[in-house]
């Protein structure tokens, strides 16, 4: 891994359960700074790299490497928008948005939590709860909940999915 990589996957496999190999030889390489789109058709594995990627899945075979020096702490956070949203619908936006930091016990940085609610316009929803707000501001929520905490890296999975062009743009400004 060179020294501006903030990940590498190596000669990587994932099989299902009953050897249905869903993708093998997975080279990848992120490097600090860089927005990497995986694409693919549906069932390729999109999913399932991604969750390689937070964790939340182990690899058949092959190798991740997180890098030890990509971020301003000299290691890397990851933060993770899962393609069901996992929202909870009886907090409010406001509390959704937060829940990392709260369950980190890390204090909020309320400048930049307005910011990223300004900027993915959802400021007026924070006293809403997320069962009460459409399924393209639940996205946005999701988000805003993946960069409260201001990662290193954040795994989106089709984060853009359920957004408007204006919106979709918007996410990767």
């Amino acid at each position: 891994m060179t020294q501006d990589a903030a990940l590498t996957l190596t000669n990587a496999r994932w099989s299902t359960a009953d050897g249905k190999v869903v993708f093998d030889h997975l080279d990848l390489t992120v490097m600090v700074g860089e927005v990497t789109y995986i694409a693919g058709a549906s069932k390729s594995g999109k999913t399932v790299i991604c969750g390689v990627l937070t964790g939340l899945v182990k690899l058949t075979a092959g190798t991740i490497r997180w890098s030890d020096s990509a971020g301003p702490s000299d290691y890397v956070t990851r933060s993770y928008v899962p393609q069901t949203l996992g929202l909870l619908d009886d907090l409010s936006v406001q509390a959704n948005i937060t829940l990392p930091l709260s369950l980190a016990g890390t204090q909020e940085d309320r400048t930049w939590t307005s910011h990223l609610m300004n900027r993915l316009g959802i400021a007026h929803l924070v006293r809403r709860s997320a069962s009460n707000v459409s399924v393209g501001e639940r996205q946005r929520v999701a988000i805003a909940r993946a960069l409260v905490s201001q990662p290193t890296v954040v795994i989106a999975d089709e984060p853009t999915a359920h957004q408007d062009a204006r919106n979709a743009i918007n996410i990767f400004s």
